[in-house]
C-alpha cells in the first residue's frame, strides 16, 4: 500500500500540539516552504501585545528604526521619515503599533525605551518525507537559518535505510529525526538541538508574519487564552 506525505503530516501536527505548540502547515521560511511550523509562546510578551492591542509589526522597517535610535538616542518622526524614505504618517503608524518600545516625547521626538522581544519563545520547522530523506535533511538543515530547531519526519521503514554516517551528520548539525509508523505513531529517534536561528532578522520576519494567525488561535483556544490572560494575576 502506497503512503503519501500528506497522510503523514497530521500525525506530526498532533505530536507537536500535544507538546504545547501552536502548529501551522505549509508555511514559508524565507523562500522555502516547511511542511509543519510549531510555535511556543513567550506568554509575557503575548500578554503585552494583547494589552496594548499591538498589530502585526512591519518588522524590517521597525528594525531599521531601532538601529537608528540606538545610534542617535532619539529622532523626530519627520527626521525618521526623511532618513528612511517613508511618509511621516507611515512612520507614526509603526511607532504607535510598537508603543511599549517607543515613546514619543514633546515636539515629536521618538525615544526607544526597551529592546524588541518577539512574542515567540521558540519556533520549529519540520520537513516531512516518505522516502526522500536526502532532500528532507537538506531542507531541514536550511530551516535553521530562521528557526530554533529543525526536524526531518520520515516514514519508519525509510528511516532504517538511512546510513549511520548520515544519522551522525544530522545529530552533529542539531537536526532532529522523527519517525512515523504505518499506524501513525510518532517516535523521536534523534532529539533536535537549538541550533538557530542563524539570522535573527529572518526569525523576527517569520514570527511577525505569523502573528495574526497566532492571535486568532489564542482567541479561539480557551487553554491558551486563559493561560495568557491570567498570567501574573
Amino acid at each position: 500500500m502506497r503512503i503519501y506525505e500528506y497522510e503523514l503530516v497530521p500525525h506530526i501536527v498532533r505530536y507537536f500540539r500535544d507538546r504545547g505548540f501552536i502548529v501551522f502547515t505549509e508555511k514559508y521560511v524565507g523562500l522555502r516552504r516547511a511542511d509543519v511550523i510549531g510555535v511556543l509562546l513567550n506568554e509575557e510578551e503575548v500578554k503585552k501585545r494583547i494589552e496594548y492591542n499591538t498589530p502585526h509589526i512591519p518588522i524590517r522597517i521597525f528594525l531599521r528604526i531601532m538601529r537608528i535610535l540606538d545610534r542617535h538616542g532619539g529622532m523626530s518622526i519627520r527626521e525618521l521619515a526623511s532618513t528612511l524614505g517613508y511618509s511621516t504618517s507611515y512612520i507614526r503608524k509603526i511607532i504607535a503599533a510598537a508603543s511599549p518600545i517607543f515613546v514619543v516625547r514633546q515636539k515629536g521626538l521618538v525615544i526607544k525605551v526597551r529592546d524588541y522581544k518577539p512574542y515567540t519563545r521558540e519556533i520549529i520547522g519540520v520537513e516531512v518525507k516518505v522516502n526522500d530523506w536526502r532532500n528532507g535533511l537538506i531542507q531541514a538543515d536550511w530551516y535553521r537559518y530562521a528557526l530554533h530547531k529543525a526536524y526531518l519526519a520520515i516514514y519508519e521503514r525509510t528511516y532504517k535505510r538511512i546510513p549511520k554516517k548520515v544519522i551522525e551528520w544530522a545529530r552533529n548539525r542539531g537536526i532532529g529525526i522523527l519517525t512515523i509508523s504505518k499506524n501513525g505513531v510518532v517516535e523521536e529517534k534523534i532529539p533536535a538541538k537549538i541550533s538557530g536561528p542563524e539570522s535573527k532578522s529572518a526569525y523576527y520576519v517569520l514570527a511577525e508574519s505569523l502573528w495574526d494567525k497566532v492571535f486568532e488561535t489564542i482567541k479561539t483556544n480557551k487553554c491558551f487564552f486563559d493561560k495568557i490572560v491570567l498570567l501574573g494575576d
